[in-house]
């Protein structure tokens, strides 16, 4: 079984109603359904987590647990890092790094600690046409929304998109060698001089937008 993890709420609602408003069982973290698409033979699980990396690494754990998922995928939107990238494209993820661990006992710090570098098996994605607006790359996670200053800092880095929770379930999939995708899809691009409720607008205004296009577009590239 294929389980499908969604971390946001208003991701978790676009989600819902993409998909009938389904009945829903409750985890420890959050709402959970099992959904029949219809260009996979078998049922996904569709779960809830809830943002940040430790309810995401809570979540994707006890569900690898308790329904042995097969594969997991990370569905949902994302801040812009690269300085080339628009709002609306989706990034399939084929490395997640975690920025926001420092360690200040040693004498050199990295942004990336090596501890918590995923690399994503991407062969499932071999000779498969990408609809347009897609594009592969790195993505860094931390408990916080990106602003200008922040995509300044990770922009040097080749990153592509930052998110909350992409680094986090990409070390617990690896450690249980659970196969993982990512996409996420670039709700919102800070840049200097964009105040924080313009870009908070973009992100409710696009987002349930990018969910229906990583639905439709994206799923079915997973175990085609």
């Amino acid at each position: 079984m294929i389980g499908i993890h969604i971390s946001s709420n208003l991701e978790w609602a676009s989600v819902l109603a993409l998909c009938g408003n389904p009945e829903c069982a409750t985890s420890p973290y959050g709402e959970y359904f099992n959904y029949q698409f219809p260009f996979w033979k078998d049922e996904a699980l569709i779960y809830f987590s809830g943002y940040s990396k430790t309810k995401a690494a809570g979540a994707v754990q006890y569900m690898i647990c308790r329904f042995e998922l097969s594969q997991v995928i990370v569905a949902g939107s994302c801040g812009g890092v690269a300085v080339d990238l628009s709002v609306m494209e989706v990034v399939i993820g084929s490395e997640t790094l975690i920025y926001d661990c420092i360690d200040r006992l040693v004498f050199e710090t990295e942004l990336f600690p090596k501890e918590f570098r995923t690399q994503l098996d991407l062969k499932w994605l071999e000779g498969k046409p990408l609809p347009e607006k897609t594009r592969v790359g790195r993505i860094a996670t931390a408990d916080q929304d990106i602003d200008f200053t922040v995509r300044e800092l990770l922009r040097p880095e080749h990153i592509e998109v930052a998110d909350w929770e992409s680094g986090a379930v990409a070390l617990v999939c690896q450690l249980n060698k659970v196969p993982l995708a990512v996409f996420r899809g670039v709700s919102d691009l800070p840049v200097e001089g964009l105040s924080q409720e313009e870009q908070s607008q973009q992100y409710l205004d696009n987002t349930p937008l990018l969910m229906k296009r990583i639905f439709e577009l994206y799923l079915p590239l997973v175990g085609a």
